[in-house]
């Protein structure tokens, strides 16, 4: 009997403790999602993402995933654009603002889809102003126009498309372009910028965080 009930106490504090453990491991992963969580704030309906509280890797990894949330090809029968997600930050003055205020300059970058020549990708680059959109939820899409695309960032090495009430306009220009014209191109970078430091999002990075390529489809609606 004896035996029997020291093996059974015996038991019940490996139980005991390996439920302490699990219960630790649980709080702590509860933890560190609801750190994250904190960065989402939501007021009256509407979501956004609030990084104004950090700094260094931990800001630069939450704004990758900001920016990727947004994600979203914007497409009508004459243009083709890609917004992302729009995010809080705090500027030099310490106030928490759009992150378009500290970074006023967009970049995006797309190689064609399975295409090569001589080892080289057509690649465009579209470079214009950071803007957000009037709910503040995203990063407003530069809208490339399909009509005479190619003709036209062949013939202007830094061709310039209008924004009419949203700024100056956007340069749109191309490497490595040849006869054929690809009509699916991945995009391979994302960057928000000034003058001094950027965010930037490559390739790998946005198909890890989506799960495939991000792709915009350049034909046009006949």
């Amino acid at each position: 009997m004896k035996t029997s009930k020291s093996r059974f106490l015996i038991g019940l504090a490996l139980l005991l403790v390996g439920g302490l453990y699990l219960g630790d491991r649980l709080f702590l992963q509860k933890r560190q999602i609801a750190s994250f969580d904190g960065t989402i704030t939501t007021t009256n309906g509407t979501s956004y993402y609030d990084l104004s509280e950090l700094t260094g890797k931990a800001f630069q990894k939450s704004a990758k995933i900001a920016l990727s949330q947004g994600f979203q090809v914007q497409r009508s029968a004459t243009t083709v654009g890609l917004t992302m997600g729009n995010f809080l930050m705090k500027n030099s003055q310490g106030s928490k603002v759009y992150a378009c205020e500290v970074y006023p300059n967009l970049e995006i970058t797309l190689q064609a889809d399975g295409v090569a020549y001589s080892g080289s990708i057509p690649t465009i680059t579209v470079r214009g102003p950071c803007v957000s959109s009037d709910d503040g939820q995203t990063i407003a899409a530069l809208p490339l126009p399909l009509k005479n695309l190619y003709q036209n960032v062949r013939q202007n090495p830094q061709w310039r498309v209008p924004l009419g009430d949203r700024g100056e306009g956007f340069v749109v220009s191309a490497q490595h372009l040849y006869n054929e014209w690809p009509t699916v191109w991945n995009v391979v970078g994302v960057k928000l910028y000034n003058d001094q430091e950027s965010i930037d999002m490559d390739g790998y990075e946005i198909i890890s965080v989506l799960d495939q390529p991000l792709t915009l489809d350049f034909s046009e609606e006949q």
